[in-house]
């Protein structure tokens, strides 16, 4: 009989970095997303006026810090697996550079902390984010984009098919 290396168990600890990496993941689509509302607006309004051409969407106009909030379906999961204390921070500089920062607390006063840095743009209408930097090195495999939807209140960027959302704080 051969050994499974291509799928082998998963143990508590890959669970545990998993929910780490989706929650960077979501944090990243939620940027994008936030991005790409702003510039449909700025365009819109531009349009209305026809004072002046379209230009092209920019990152400049969601600049920010962002607070990281988890829906409370993620919230219950995270519970389940023993953390009692999820929470973050995202940077988004004028030139499209991003830094976050996630602090995950456990039951038994483990902490973990997870930092991302990579980029934004606006793709399409939307606010797309890479990671490129992971915990300080930059990951083995490409870790997919996420995008993001600009929510009606302005400030906040919902993560495409995540639970997570960003809401500005400056």
């Amino acid at each position: 009989m051969t050994k499974n290396i291509r799928f082998p168990k998963i143990t508590h600890g890959d669970r545990y970095f998993s929910l780490m990496a989706t929650v960077a993941i979501t944090f990243t689509v939620t940027c994008s997303a936030f991005c790409a509302a702003q510039s449909v607006q700025a365009n819109e309004v531009k349009s209305i006026a026809g004072k002046e051409k379209q230009s092209k969407p920019r990152v400049v106009k969601i600049a920010g810090t962002y607070k990281v909030i988890l829906d409370a379906q993620a919230l219950a999961e995270a519970k389940k697996e023993g953390f009692v204390s999820i929470t973050g921070q995202w940077t988004i500089s004028p030139n499209g550079a991003f830094a976050a920062a996630l602090k995950l607390v456990k039951s038994n006063g483990e902490i973990s902390n997870i930092n991302t840095a990579g980029r934004v743009r606006i793709i399409n209408g939307k606010v797309v984010s890479q990671v490129e930097i992971l915990n300080g090195e930059k990951p083995t495999e490409a870790i997919p984009t996420q995008s993001y939807t600009l929510l009606s209140d302005g400030i906040t960027l919902q993560a495409d098919d995540q639970p997570v959302k960003l809401v500005r704080t400056n």
